[in-house]
């Protein structure tokens, strides 16, 4: 919360620095192993988007829309609202399924498929506006360097088990481990 004169508090600092920290770090993590998931998965695809002279941001937009690390978001109701026919009070929890969002066949064609040179509506993995993750230009810089520095293995790589697990985890999406042998 903000005070009066535009600052944050200390308890609203504290919890911003702590929720920056951590969401920067396992879900930037968590990202990474995503996106070197879909991207030995789909190696043709981001090669024909960078051939085509796609930017890599536009490989990472797709990869954070496709696999959300971070699942939903709350919000608290700060005035009664009606959504889709039902009433919201006010101070009422909201929790938003950015993922779910960014998989939505009324706005994504194809919503399961990895099309880096997808055109039209942005992913909301970061929210939105005033909502959006204060961390999200941080983890897509971190996304860009990881990538940039694995990009020329990822012909190498190939994925160890066929069935990956997931982290059971309310709010998440993280790969428990991505075993991967690299090809002489």
């Amino acid at each position: 919360m903000r005070a009066d004169s535009g600052v944050l508090g200390e308890v609203a600092l504290v919890d911003n620095v702590m929720l920056l920290v951590a969401d920067a770090i396992e879900n930037v993590w968590a990202g990474i192993a995503s996106a070197l998931m879909i991207l030995i998965e789909h190696h043709a695809e981001a090669e024909s988007c960078v051939a085509a002279g796609g930017a890599l941001h536009k490989i990472i937009d797709e990869f954070f829309r496709l696999e959300s690390p971070g699942q939903y978001q709350a919000r608290i109701v700060t005035e009664p609202m009606d959504i889709g026919g039902t009433t919201l009070n006010k101070y009422s929890v909201v929790l938003v399924g950015l993922a779910a969002a960014n998989r939505d066949p009324a706005t994504f064609n194809d919503p399961t498929a990895f099309q880096p040179s997808r055109k039209g509506a942005k992913h909301l993995t970061f929210g939105l506006g005033r909502h959006a993750c204060i961390g999200g230009a941080l983890a897509r810089q971190e996304m860009t360097a990881i990538l940039r520095a694995m990009w020329p293995l990822v012909e190498r790589l190939d994925l160890v088990e066929d069935t990956l697990h997931w982290e059971a985890r309310a709010g998440h999406r993280w790969l428990r481990a991505l075993p991967l042998h690299l090809k002489s």
